[in-house]
């Protein structure tokens, strides 16, 4: 099976990931269940993305 990383390549001008440090988001307080953000971790996880792309100034 093919790598989406490899697949999405072609199309794909910038791939970002955040660490959960890098987002804000703490495990107890930020997910359902250690796992999965509940509103809040979203909203940090949001507003991380939206900062670090304002940053490179992609729209």
């Amino acid at each position: 099976m093919e790598d989406i990383v490899t697949k999405l390549a072609p199309t794909v001008k910038k791939l970002y990931f955040l660490s959960r440090t890098e987002l804000g988001i703490y495990i107890l307080s930020d997910t359902e269940d250690g796992l999965h953000p509940n509103n809040t971790g979203m909203k940090k996880w949001a507003d991380a993305y939206l900062k670090i792309i304002e940053k490179e100034n992609i729209n």
